[in-house]
C-alpha cells in the first residue's frame, strides 16, 4: 500500500514494486504515489494495481505485470512511456490516463489484456497517444482517446479477439479542434468480430482496419473537418467482408490516392471539398454515397459486382463526375436506387451486365451519361462474350441537357431514357428492346443514333407492343443481321440513315416523317417499308429535295392523315399491303380537301399491287 515513493534515479531500475500474491494499493491522495521523473518503474502484482483506487504517478517509463485478478488503474500527471503493461487477470481491466502524451514504446512488449477492457486516454491540451508497439486484448474492448493526436507506427498494431475498438482524437470534454489519427503504412487495427470506430477532427490516415463484424456498425470512420487518407499499400485499408462501413468526411475520401477496401456495404458522406475514390477488391453494396463537395468527383472501382442498394439513398454528387466501374471479368452493376448529379457526368461501366430495377434512376441536369455493359469486350468466366444492359419497366435515365451513350454486347432493354441532347444506343450482338408495358417514349432526345444486330424494336406491324417508342428530332437506326426495325415516334421525326438490309422497316410518327440527310441520300434501306404519319411523309412533290429516299427491294406501304407523301426509291418498287397499311394513301380524316399530293418515284418497274 503506497503513500509516496520518490526518486530522481534515471535507470531502468529506478523503482521496483513486487506484490507476489497481492496487489498494489493507493493509501490516499496527500502525495503522488510514485515519483520517478527520469527512471523506469517496474510493478509486479497478482491482484491488481490501483484496483480500488488509481495509482497516481509522475514517472518516465512504466513496466507493469498483473497476473491473477483485479484491475490496473494508473493516473499519470504528465508524459508516460509504457514499455510493458501486461494484464493477465481474466476479466481485469486496464485504464491509463495522463495529462501528457502516452507513448507505447517500440521494441518492447506493448499493452496486453484478456477479456477486460483497455483504455488509454489523455486529458490535457497537446497531449497525444503514440502507439509504437502492440495493444492487444483476447476479447476486451480497446479505447484510445487522447486530447490531441493518435499516431500508430508500422509496428503499432491494435488487436482484439472480439472486443470493440474505439480510436478518438481530440477526445476531451472541451475539444480544441486539433486531433488527427495517423496510421503508418503497415499498421493494423484488427477488432476480430468487434466493431471499429475512428473519430478525428483532422485527417484520418489509414494503414489497415480489419473486422469480421457483420452489423451495420462494423466500421465507422469520421473526420469532421478533414479527410480520410490512404496511408500506403502494404495492406488493404479497410477489411469488413460481412459488415457495413460508414465514412463521414469533409475534405475527401481517398482524394489523393484511393481507399482500398474489402467490405460488404458502404455508407459514405463527404461534405465540403475533395474527391471520393474507393477501390473494392470484390463485391460492393452501396447504401449511400453522398458527395456534397461542389466540384468533388466520385470514383468507385470494384473487382466484383457493384450494387446500389434498393430503398436506401443511392449515389449523389453536385458538379463532379460520378463513375461506377465493375472491372472483374464476371462483374455486374445493379442500379437499384438513384445515381444523381446536379451537373456532373455519370459513367456506369461493367465488364458484364448492367441492370436497373423498376425504382432506379440516373439523373443529371447537364452532365453526360454513359452506361456500358461488357466494357472489357472479353469472354466471361464461362467463355462467352457477355454483357447485357437491362432497364426494368419504370427505370429512368435522364441526362437533362447532357448526352446519353448506352452500349452493350448483348441486348439493350430500354425503359425510359431522356435528354434534350443526343442519345446513342448500341448492342454489339443483340437487339434494342422496348422493356415497358406502356406506349410512352422509351428514348427521348434531339438526335437518336440506334445500332443493333438482331433488331431495333420488334414485331412486323404498326401498333405492336414491341415497337421502340421514341421522341426525337433526327433518327439513325442501323440493324445488321436479323430482326426488324420497328419504331414509333411521338410526333415528327427526320430520317437520317435507317438501314435493315434484307429485312423490314416499320416507322410510325404522330406528326411528320421528313428527310433528315439532304437531297438524294438514302434514308431507308430495307426489304419492305411500312410508313405511317400524321402530317406528311416527305415534303414537296416530285423532284423536290424533301422526298424520302429509299432502297426498298420489296413492298412499300405508306399512309398519312394530312400533308403530302413524297417518296423516291432507288431501283424497282412494289406498292403493296403490309401489316396495317395497304398501298399509299392520304386519309384526310378531317375532310379538309387541302389538295395534298402523292408522289412516288422509282426506277422501272414500279408495280402497284395495292391502291394509291
Amino acid at each position: 500500500t503506497l503513500g509516496s515513493l520518490v526518486t530522481t534515479n534515471a535507470s531502468a531500475t529506478a523503482i521496483s514494486i513486487n506484490a507476489i500474491a497481492g496487489g498494489v494499493i493507493d493509501a490516499g491522495d496527500t502525495d503522488t504515489d510514485i515519483v520517478a521523473n527520469s527512471g523506469t518503474v517496474t510493478i509486479d502484482a497478482a491482484t491488481g494495481v490501483g484496483s480500488t483506487g488509481n495509482i497516481d504517478t509522475q514517472i518516465n517509463t512504466l513496466d507493469l505485470d498483473n497476473t491473477t485478478s483485479g484491475n490496473v488503474d494508473i493516473n499519470e500527471t504528465d508524459d508516460l512511456n509504457i514499455n510493458e503493461l501486461d494484464q493477465d487477470a481474466a476479466a481485469g481491466t486496464v485504464e491509463v490516463r495522463a495529462q501528457g502524451t502516452i507513448t507505447v514504446v517500440a521494441g518492447q512488449n506493448g499493452v496486453t489484456g484478456t477479456d477486460g477492457s483497455v483504455f488509454l486516454w489523455t486529458a490535457f491540451p497537446a497531449a497525444s497517444i503514440v502507439v509504437n508497439d502492440v495493444i492487444t486484448t483476447a476479447g476486451g474492448n480497446i479505447n484510445i482517446e487522447p486530447d490531441d493526436h493518435v499516431i500508430f507506427s508500422a509496428d503499432g498494431d491494435v488487436t482484439s479477439g472480439g472486443g470493440n475498438v474505439r480510436v478518438q482524437a481530440d477526445a476531451t470534454f472541451i475539444p480544441d479542434g486539433v486531433g488527427h489519427i495517423t496510421m503508418a503504412d503497415g499498421a493494423i487495427i484488427n477488432a476480430g468480430s468487434g466493431t471499429v470506430d475512428m473519430d478525428a477532427n483532422e485527417n484520418v490516415t489509414l494503414g489497415s482496419v480489419v473486422t469480421t463484424n457483420a452489423t451495420a456498425s462494423a466500421v465507422s470512420i469520421t473526420s469532421s473537418a478533414a479527410g480520410v487518407i490512404d496511408g500506403g499499400d502494404t495492406d488493404t485499408d479497410i477489411v469488413a467482408n460481412s459488415g457495413t462501413v460508414t465514412i463521414d468526411a469533409a475534405t475527401g475520401v481517398g482524394s489523393a490516392g484511393n481507399i482500398d477496401t474489402q467490405i460488404n456495404t458502404l455508407d459514405l458522406d463527404n461534405t465540403t471539398s475533395g474527391n471520393v475514390d474507393i477501390n473494392e477488391t470484390d463485391d460492393l453494396n452501396i447504401n449511400q454515397l453522398d458527395q456534397d463537395a461542389a466540384a468533388g468527383t466520385v470514383n468507385v472501382d470494384a473487382v466484383g459486382t457493384i450494387t446500389v442498394v434498393d430503398g436506401q439513398t443511392g449515389v449523389s454528387a453536385v458538379n463532379g463526375q460520378v463513375e461506377l466501374d465493375a472491372t472483374g471479368i464476371n462483374s455486374n452493376i445493379a442500379v437499384n436506387d438513384s445515381v444523381v448529379t446536379a451537373a456532373g457526368n455519370i459513367n456506369v461501366l461493367a465488364d458484364n451486365d448492367v441492370t436497373f430495377d423498376a425504382t432506379s434512376d440516373i439523373t443529371s441536369t447537364s452532365g453526360n451519361v454513359v452506361v456500358t455493359a461488357d466494357t472489357d469486350g472479353a469472354a466471361d468466366g464461362g467463355g462467352s462474350d457477355q454483357g447485357a444492359l437491362t432497364m426494368a419497366d419504370g427505370a429512368v435515365i435522364n441526362a437533362g441537357s447532357g448526352t446519353i451513350d448506352m452500349d452493350a454486347n448483348e441486348d439493350v432493354s430500354v425503359s425510359i431514357v431522356s435528354t434534350s441532347n443526343t442519345v446513342d444506343v448500341t448492342s454489339a450482338v443483340g437487339a434494342i428492346v422496348d422493356n415497358t408495358a406502356a406506349e410512352a417514349a422509351n428514348v427521348t432526345g434531339s438526335t437518336l443514333d440506334l445500332d443493333a444486330v438482331t433488331g431495333i424494336g420488334s414485331g412486323a406491324t404498326l401498333d405492336g407492343a414491341g415497337d421502340l417508342d421514341i421522341n426525337g428530332t433526327l433518327l439513325s437506326a442501323v440493324n445488321a443481321t436479323s430482326g426488324n426495325i420497328n419504331v414509333n415516334e411521338v410526333d415528327s421525326i427526320a430520317l437520317d440513315n435507317i438501314t435493315n438490309t434484307g429485312r423490314p422497316v416499320i416507322i410510325d410518327a404522330g406528326a411528320a416523317i421528313t428527310d433528315g440527310n439532304g437531297a438524294d441520300t438514302i434514308n431507308i434501306l430495307a426489304s419492305t417499308a411500312e410508313l405511317r404519319a400524321g402530317t406528311g411523309i416527305g415534303v414537296g412533290v416530285a423532284g423536290d429535295a424533301g422526298d424520302i429516299d429509299s432502297t426498298v427491294t420489296g413492298d412499300l406501304a405508306a399512309q398519312t392523315d394530312t400533308g403530302n407523301i413524297n417518296l423516291h426509291n432507288v431501283g424497282g418498287l412494289t406498292i403493296g399491303a403490309l401489316g396495317t397499311i395497304a398501298g399509299v394513301e392520304i386519309l384526310d380524316t378531317a375532310d379538309n380537301n387541302n389538295g395534298e399530293d402523292i408522289t412516288v418515284r422509282a426506277a422501272s418497274p414500279l408495280t402497284i399491287n395495292s391502291p394509291v
